[in-house]
Protein backbone atom coordinates (compact mmCIF):
# COMPACT_ATOMS: atom_id res chain seq x y z
CA UNK A 1 0.00 0.00 0.00
CA UNK A 2 1.63 3.47 -1.07
CA UNK A 3 1.03 6.60 0.50
CA UNK A 4 -1.45 9.10 -1.55
CA UNK A 5 -1.18 12.35 -2.12
CA UNK A 6 -2.23 14.71 0.41
CA UNK A 7 -5.02 17.14 -0.50
CA UNK A 8 -4.71 20.28 1.39
CA UNK A 9 -7.73 21.09 3.57
CA UNK A 10 -7.36 24.30 5.40
CA UNK A 11 -5.72 24.62 8.81
CA UNK A 12 -3.96 21.87 10.25
CA UNK A 13 -6.75 19.96 8.29
CA UNK A 14 -9.54 21.27 10.71
CA UNK A 15 -11.80 22.35 8.35
CA UNK A 16 -12.80 25.99 8.91
CA UNK A 17 -10.58 28.26 9.28
CA UNK A 18 -12.53 30.41 12.61
CA UNK A 19 -11.54 26.97 14.15
CA UNK A 20 -8.02 28.93 15.12
CA UNK A 21 -9.63 31.96 16.67
CA UNK A 22 -10.37 29.90 20.14
CA UNK A 23 -14.10 29.75 20.50
CA UNK A 24 -15.21 26.51 22.07
CA UNK A 25 -18.12 26.17 20.33
CA UNK A 26 -16.32 27.22 16.51
CA UNK A 27 -13.89 24.42 17.44
CA UNK A 28 -16.91 21.47 18.25
CA UNK A 29 -18.28 22.64 15.19
CA UNK A 30 -15.23 22.83 12.85
CA UNK A 31 -14.41 19.23 14.41
CA UNK A 32 -18.07 18.27 13.66
CA UNK A 33 -18.04 19.29 10.01
CA UNK A 34 -14.08 17.37 10.01
CA UNK A 35 -15.30 14.04 11.00
CA UNK A 36 -18.36 13.78 8.44
CA UNK A 37 -15.83 14.98 5.72
CA UNK A 38 -13.40 12.37 6.86
CA UNK A 39 -16.31 9.51 6.85
CA UNK A 40 -17.49 10.60 3.54
CA UNK A 41 -13.80 10.53 2.35
CA UNK A 42 -13.39 6.96 3.82
CA UNK A 43 -16.30 6.11 1.24
CA UNK A 44 -14.44 7.37 -2.24
CA UNK A 45 -11.15 6.60 -1.15
CA UNK A 46 -10.39 4.55 1.93
CA UNK A 47 -6.25 5.22 1.50
CA UNK A 48 -6.83 8.82 1.39
CA UNK A 49 -8.82 9.45 4.06
CA UNK A 50 -6.33 7.69 6.35
CA UNK A 51 -3.85 9.88 5.27
CA UNK A 52 -6.08 12.60 6.29
CA UNK A 53 -6.79 10.88 9.65
CA UNK A 54 -2.71 10.95 10.08
CA UNK A 55 -2.27 14.59 9.21
CA UNK A 56 -4.99 15.78 11.06
CA UNK A 57 -4.49 14.77 14.30
CA UNK A 58 -0.47 15.29 13.89
CA UNK A 59 -1.78 19.13 13.68
CA UNK A 60 -3.85 18.68 16.94
CA UNK A 61 -1.44 20.25 19.75
CA UNK A 62 -0.56 23.38 18.01
CA UNK A 63 -4.29 24.10 17.22
CA UNK A 64 -5.83 22.71 20.24
CA UNK A 65 -3.74 24.84 22.40
CA UNK A 66 -5.54 28.13 21.00
CA UNK A 67 -9.20 26.53 22.24
CA UNK A 68 -10.32 26.50 25.52
CA UNK A 69 -12.71 23.75 27.42
CA UNK A 70 -13.33 24.59 30.73
CA UNK A 71 -15.92 22.25 30.34
CA UNK A 72 -14.53 19.45 28.97
CA UNK A 73 -17.43 19.64 26.05
CA UNK A 74 -14.36 19.71 23.54
CA UNK A 75 -12.23 16.87 25.07
CA UNK A 76 -15.52 14.14 25.30
CA UNK A 77 -16.35 14.91 21.81
CA UNK A 78 -12.80 15.08 20.40
CA UNK A 79 -12.21 11.59 22.36
CA UNK A 80 -15.22 10.04 20.58
CA UNK A 81 -13.91 11.46 17.30
CA UNK A 82 -10.52 10.01 18.22
CA UNK A 83 -12.04 6.55 19.47
CA UNK A 84 -13.38 6.43 15.51
CA UNK A 85 -10.86 7.56 13.40
CA UNK A 86 -7.75 5.81 15.15
CA UNK A 87 -10.12 2.33 14.62
CA UNK A 88 -9.72 3.28 11.35
CA UNK A 89 -6.18 3.13 11.49
CA UNK A 90 -5.77 -0.26 13.91
CA UNK A 91 -8.26 -1.73 11.20
CA UNK A 92 -7.19 -0.69 7.78
CA UNK A 93 -4.98 -4.30 6.78
CA UNK A 94 -2.02 -1.78 6.09
CA UNK A 95 1.38 -2.65 5.81
CA UNK A 96 3.97 -2.44 7.97
CA UNK A 97 6.22 0.85 5.90
CA UNK A 98 2.95 2.70 6.04
CA UNK A 99 2.32 2.09 9.37
CA UNK A 100 6.09 3.18 10.37
CA UNK A 101 5.41 5.86 8.71
CA UNK A 102 1.89 7.01 10.21
CA UNK A 103 3.76 5.69 13.82
CA UNK A 104 6.70 8.53 12.86
CA UNK A 105 4.27 11.43 11.74
CA UNK A 106 1.98 10.99 14.81
CA UNK A 107 4.55 10.29 17.88
CA UNK A 108 5.97 14.15 18.17
CA UNK A 109 1.97 15.25 17.94
CA UNK A 110 1.44 12.72 21.54
CA UNK A 111 4.45 13.82 23.41
CA UNK A 112 3.45 17.77 22.34
CA UNK A 113 -0.27 16.85 23.74
CA UNK A 114 0.09 18.37 27.42
CA UNK A 115 -3.43 18.46 28.05
CA UNK A 116 -3.91 14.41 27.29
CA UNK A 117 -6.48 15.34 24.46
CA UNK A 118 -4.92 12.42 22.63
CA UNK A 119 -4.75 10.28 24.77
CA UNK A 120 -7.09 7.78 22.62
CA UNK A 121 -4.14 7.89 20.17
CA UNK A 122 -2.25 6.60 22.73
CA UNK A 123 -4.48 3.77 23.63
CA UNK A 124 -4.95 2.44 20.12
CA UNK A 125 -0.93 2.97 19.82
CA UNK A 126 -0.46 -1.11 19.41
CA UNK A 127 -3.18 -1.43 17.10
CA UNK A 128 -1.78 1.66 14.80
CA UNK A 129 1.66 0.22 14.63
CA UNK A 130 0.39 -3.10 14.06
CA UNK A 131 1.65 -6.63 15.37
CA UNK A 132 4.90 -6.36 13.36
CA UNK A 133 6.03 -2.96 14.79
CA UNK A 134 4.67 -3.51 18.22
CA UNK A 135 7.57 -5.49 19.29
CA UNK A 136 10.13 -2.64 17.99
CA UNK A 137 8.30 0.04 19.81
CA UNK A 138 7.60 -2.25 23.15
CA UNK A 139 11.56 -1.97 23.26
CA UNK A 140 12.22 1.46 22.74
CA UNK A 141 9.13 2.79 25.26
CA UNK A 142 9.56 0.33 28.22
CA UNK A 143 13.02 0.91 29.51
CA UNK A 144 12.02 4.97 29.57
CA UNK A 145 8.92 4.16 31.35
CA UNK A 146 9.95 1.70 33.74
CA UNK A 147 13.09 3.65 34.64
CA UNK A 148 10.49 7.16 35.57
CA UNK A 149 7.83 5.29 37.08
CA UNK A 150 10.16 3.43 38.93
CA UNK A 151 11.59 6.99 40.32
CA UNK A 152 7.80 8.42 40.77
CA UNK A 153 8.04 10.27 37.66
CA UNK A 154 5.30 10.73 34.90
CA UNK A 155 5.97 9.92 31.39
CA UNK A 156 4.28 11.62 28.49
CA UNK A 157 2.40 8.93 26.62
CA UNK A 158 2.91 6.78 28.78
CA UNK A 159 -0.79 4.61 27.71
CA UNK A 160 1.19 4.28 24.27
CA UNK A 161 3.94 2.03 25.68
CA UNK A 162 1.52 -0.07 27.82
CA UNK A 163 -0.65 -0.31 24.63
CA UNK A 164 2.15 -1.95 22.49
CA UNK A 165 3.24 -3.60 25.24
CA UNK A 166 0.02 -5.12 25.06
CA UNK A 167 -0.01 -5.61 21.35
CA UNK A 168 3.65 -7.27 21.44
CA UNK A 169 2.15 -10.20 24.30
CA UNK A 170 4.43 -9.13 26.92
CA UNK A 171 2.08 -9.20 29.38
CA UNK A 172 3.98 -9.74 32.67
CA UNK A 173 6.07 -6.48 32.13
CA UNK A 174 2.58 -4.61 31.96
CA UNK A 175 2.02 -6.07 35.26
CA UNK A 176 5.52 -5.30 36.99
CA UNK A 177 5.36 -1.76 35.42
CA UNK A 178 1.84 -1.06 37.05
CA UNK A 179 3.45 -2.35 40.41
CA UNK A 180 5.31 0.74 40.03
CA UNK A 181 2.63 3.18 40.07
CA UNK A 182 2.09 4.00 43.79
CA UNK A 183 -1.71 5.42 42.92
CA UNK A 184 -2.53 3.98 39.79
CA UNK A 185 -5.78 5.27 37.85
CA UNK A 186 -8.19 3.46 35.80
CA UNK A 187 -7.05 4.48 31.69
CA UNK A 188 -3.58 2.69 32.98
CA UNK A 189 -4.73 -0.33 35.23
CA UNK A 190 -6.72 -1.32 32.48
CA UNK A 191 -3.92 -2.72 30.85
CA UNK A 192 -3.49 -5.06 33.95
CA UNK A 193 -6.76 -6.27 33.38
CA UNK A 194 -6.34 -7.12 29.93
CA UNK A 195 -2.73 -8.20 30.50
CA UNK A 196 -4.30 -10.92 33.46
CA UNK A 197 -6.94 -11.95 31.43
CA UNK A 198 -4.93 -12.74 28.46
CA UNK A 199 -3.04 -14.91 30.38
CA UNK A 200 -5.64 -16.83 31.55
CA UNK A 201 -6.20 -15.78 35.05
CA UNK A 202 -9.45 -14.60 34.61
CA UNK A 203 -10.59 -14.23 38.04
CA UNK A 204 -7.14 -12.00 39.15
CA UNK A 205 -8.19 -9.79 36.20
CA UNK A 206 -11.69 -8.50 37.31
CA UNK A 207 -10.19 -8.19 41.09
CA UNK A 208 -7.70 -6.08 39.79
CA UNK A 209 -10.24 -4.06 37.82
CA UNK A 210 -12.57 -3.94 41.24
CA UNK A 211 -9.48 -2.43 42.84
CA UNK A 212 -9.15 -0.05 40.06
CA UNK A 213 -11.10 3.16 40.94
CA UNK A 214 -10.23 3.56 44.41
CA UNK A 215 -10.25 7.81 43.97
CA UNK A 216 -13.48 7.51 43.04
CA UNK A 217 -12.89 8.99 39.50
CA UNK A 218 -15.73 8.19 37.22
CA UNK A 219 -14.22 5.29 35.69
CA UNK A 220 -17.45 2.81 36.58
CA UNK A 221 -18.69 2.11 33.26
CA UNK A 222 -15.23 2.04 31.78
CA UNK A 223 -14.54 -0.39 34.06
CA UNK A 224 -17.53 -2.29 33.54
CA UNK A 225 -17.26 -2.79 29.87
CA UNK A 226 -13.58 -4.26 29.96
CA UNK A 227 -14.91 -7.01 32.67
CA UNK A 228 -17.75 -7.85 30.64
CA UNK A 229 -15.85 -8.05 27.79
CA UNK A 230 -12.95 -10.45 29.99
CA UNK A 231 -16.11 -12.50 30.96
CA UNK A 232 -17.67 -12.69 27.71
CA UNK A 233 -14.10 -13.68 26.10
CA UNK A 234 -13.66 -16.29 28.44
CA UNK A 235 -17.69 -18.06 28.08
CA UNK A 236 -18.80 -17.14 31.25
CA UNK A 237 -21.71 -14.90 30.13
CA UNK A 238 -23.95 -15.22 33.18
CA UNK A 239 -21.63 -13.77 35.34
CA UNK A 240 -20.90 -10.96 32.46
CA UNK A 241 -24.83 -10.39 32.26
CA UNK A 242 -25.26 -10.30 35.91
CA UNK A 243 -22.66 -8.62 37.14
CA UNK A 244 -21.66 -6.06 34.36
CA UNK A 245 -23.57 -5.77 31.83
CA UNK A 246 -26.50 -2.94 32.69
CA UNK A 247 -23.82 -0.63 33.05
CA UNK A 248 -21.23 -1.15 30.83
CA UNK A 249 -24.10 -0.97 27.75
CA UNK A 250 -25.69 2.04 29.03
CA UNK A 251 -26.22 4.22 26.20
CA UNK A 252 -27.69 7.97 25.55
CA UNK A 253 -31.40 6.81 25.76
CA UNK A 254 -33.19 3.80 27.80
CA UNK A 255 -34.32 2.48 24.01
CA UNK A 256 -30.69 2.32 22.98
CA UNK A 257 -29.79 1.03 26.20
CA UNK A 258 -32.65 -2.05 25.94
CA UNK A 259 -30.96 -2.76 22.20
CA UNK A 260 -27.45 -2.80 23.17
CA UNK A 261 -28.16 -5.56 25.48
CA UNK A 262 -30.30 -7.34 23.34
CA UNK A 263 -27.68 -7.64 20.23
CA UNK A 264 -25.30 -8.60 23.15
CA UNK A 265 -27.21 -11.47 24.84
CA UNK A 266 -29.39 -12.70 21.73
CA UNK A 267 -30.02 -15.71 24.36
CA UNK A 268 -32.19 -13.89 26.62
CA UNK A 269 -36.03 -13.39 25.96
CA UNK A 270 -35.87 -9.56 25.24
CA UNK A 271 -38.84 -9.00 27.64
CA UNK A 272 -36.47 -10.19 30.40
CA UNK A 273 -33.72 -7.88 29.51
CA UNK A 274 -36.38 -5.21 29.82
CA UNK A 275 -37.49 -6.07 32.91
CA UNK A 276 -34.02 -6.82 34.69
CA UNK A 277 -33.34 -2.63 33.52
CA UNK A 278 -36.37 -1.97 34.95
CA UNK A 279 -35.57 -3.73 38.03
CA UNK A 280 -31.55 -2.22 38.18
CA UNK A 281 -33.28 1.34 37.52
CA UNK A 282 -35.16 1.97 41.32
CA UNK A 283 -36.58 5.06 41.07
CA UNK A 284 -36.62 5.61 37.99
CA UNK A 285 -39.04 2.68 36.57
CA UNK A 286 -41.27 5.18 35.00
CA UNK A 287 -38.53 6.12 32.43
CA UNK A 288 -38.70 3.34 30.86
CA UNK A 289 -42.56 3.07 29.88
CA UNK A 290 -41.93 4.43 26.61
CA UNK A 291 -39.31 1.95 26.10
CA UNK A 292 -41.66 -0.76 26.89
CA UNK A 293 -44.41 0.90 24.60
CA UNK A 294 -41.94 1.17 21.78
CA UNK A 295 -41.28 -2.31 22.21
CA UNK A 296 -44.83 -3.52 22.13
CA UNK A 297 -44.70 -4.60 25.26
CA UNK A 298 -48.10 -3.40 26.26
CA UNK A 299 -48.06 -5.88 29.38
CA UNK A 300 -45.09 -4.69 30.62
CA UNK A 301 -45.73 -0.77 29.95
CA UNK A 302 -48.87 -0.85 31.66
CA UNK A 303 -47.49 -2.44 34.85
CA UNK A 304 -44.79 0.24 34.60
CA UNK A 305 -47.22 3.59 34.42
CA UNK A 306 -49.41 1.77 36.94
CA UNK A 307 -46.64 1.20 39.54
CA UNK A 308 -43.88 4.34 39.18
CA UNK A 309 -44.56 7.92 38.17
CA UNK A 310 -44.86 8.60 34.95
CA UNK A 311 -44.94 11.69 32.54
CA UNK A 312 -49.22 12.03 32.10
CA UNK A 313 -48.95 13.47 28.90
CA UNK A 314 -46.50 10.41 27.66
CA UNK A 315 -49.39 7.81 29.07
CA UNK A 316 -52.02 9.89 27.37
CA UNK A 317 -50.43 9.86 23.77
CA UNK A 318 -49.98 6.09 24.49
CA UNK A 319 -53.21 5.61 25.43
CA UNK A 320 -54.76 7.14 23.13
CA UNK A 321 -53.13 5.21 20.21
CA UNK A 322 -53.96 1.75 22.22
CA UNK A 323 -57.33 2.70 22.73
CA UNK A 324 -59.31 1.30 19.54
CA UNK A 325 -57.14 -1.96 19.47
CA UNK A 326 -56.62 -2.68 22.94
CA UNK A 327 -59.23 -1.14 25.50
CA UNK A 328 -57.95 -2.92 28.45
CA UNK A 329 -54.53 -0.88 27.97
CA UNK A 330 -56.05 2.19 26.93
CA UNK A 331 -57.72 2.09 29.99
CA UNK A 332 -54.97 0.79 32.63
CA UNK A 333 -52.89 3.58 31.41
CA UNK A 334 -55.77 6.52 31.49
CA UNK A 335 -56.27 5.99 35.26
CA UNK A 336 -52.44 5.92 35.66
CA UNK A 337 -52.48 9.61 34.15
CA UNK A 338 -54.66 10.89 36.85
CA UNK A 339 -53.31 8.82 39.39
CA UNK A 340 -50.15 10.90 38.89
CA UNK A 341 -51.14 13.92 37.68
CA UNK A 342 -53.53 14.04 41.53
CA UNK A 343 -49.93 13.09 43.02
CA UNK A 344 -48.57 16.19 41.69
CA UNK A 345 -45.95 14.60 38.89
CA UNK A 346 -45.68 15.96 35.24
CA UNK A 347 -44.40 19.34 33.98
CA UNK A 348 -46.67 22.30 33.35
CA UNK A 349 -50.00 19.74 33.80
CA UNK A 350 -53.22 21.99 32.76
CA UNK A 351 -57.19 21.09 32.75
CA UNK A 352 -56.86 19.52 28.96
CA UNK A 353 -54.57 16.61 30.31
CA UNK A 354 -56.97 15.66 32.93
CA UNK A 355 -60.07 15.80 30.56
CA UNK A 356 -57.42 13.77 28.32
CA UNK A 357 -57.10 11.63 30.82
CA UNK A 358 -60.41 10.86 31.41
CA UNK A 359 -61.70 10.76 28.35
CA UNK A 360 -59.91 8.05 27.11
CA UNK A 361 -60.47 6.15 30.14
CA UNK A 362 -64.37 6.96 30.04
CA UNK A 363 -64.28 5.38 26.37
CA UNK A 364 -62.13 2.74 26.97
CA UNK A 365 -64.40 1.60 30.40
CA UNK A 366 -67.89 1.90 27.97
CA UNK A 367 -65.87 -0.94 25.86
CA UNK A 368 -64.95 -3.04 28.68
CA UNK A 369 -68.12 -2.50 31.30
CA UNK A 370 -65.66 -0.56 33.21
CA UNK A 371 -67.83 2.66 33.81
CA UNK A 372 -69.01 1.99 37.58
CA UNK A 373 -65.37 0.46 38.12
CA UNK A 374 -63.81 4.03 36.53
CA UNK A 375 -65.94 6.23 38.69
CA UNK A 376 -64.84 4.69 41.48
CA UNK A 377 -61.14 4.90 41.19
CA UNK A 378 -61.36 8.06 40.00
CA UNK A 379 -63.45 8.63 43.54
CA UNK A 380 -60.13 7.05 45.24
CA UNK A 381 -57.72 9.13 42.70
CA UNK A 382 -59.89 12.74 44.21
CA UNK A 383 -60.06 11.60 47.42
CA UNK A 384 -55.83 12.11 47.78
CA UNK A 385 -54.15 14.82 49.87
CA UNK A 386 -53.10 17.36 47.82
CA UNK A 387 -53.96 20.40 46.04
CA UNK A 388 -53.88 18.33 42.80
CA UNK A 389 -56.25 15.91 43.75
CA UNK A 390 -58.58 18.26 44.63
CA UNK A 391 -57.94 20.35 41.52
CA UNK A 392 -59.22 16.89 40.03
CA UNK A 393 -62.11 16.60 41.77
CA UNK A 394 -63.48 19.71 40.81
CA UNK A 395 -62.38 19.38 37.34
CA UNK A 396 -64.19 16.17 36.96
CA UNK A 397 -67.44 16.60 39.13
CA UNK A 398 -69.59 17.85 35.89
CA UNK A 399 -68.58 14.69 33.85
CA UNK A 400 -69.12 12.43 36.48
CA UNK A 401 -72.17 13.79 37.16
CA UNK A 402 -73.42 13.38 33.40
CA UNK A 403 -71.94 10.06 32.69
CA UNK A 404 -74.04 8.42 35.70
Amino acid sequence: MSEPRRTPRGPAGWGPAAFAAGEQRVAQEALTARIRELRALRRSSPAQALLEVVLWIAGMPRVLAEVEDPEGALARQLTRALDEVTSWLGGSGAERQLRAAWADRLWPALLADERGLLDPVADAWGALVGPELAQTWAERLYPDLQAAWSEGLDVQASRACLSVLLAAERHRDIIDLLRLRAIGIWPERRYGVLALAALGEVDEAIAYARESNLLAHPYEPAIAAVCEGVLLTAGRREQAYADYAHLANRRQNYLQTFRSLAAKYPEREPSTILSDLIAASPGQEGRWFATARSLRFYNLAAEIAQRAPCDPRTLNRAAGERLTHDPSFAYDVAVASLRWIAGGHGHLIDGADVFDAYDIALEAARRLDRVSLLREQISMICEGMGASAEWIRRLLAPQLDEDV
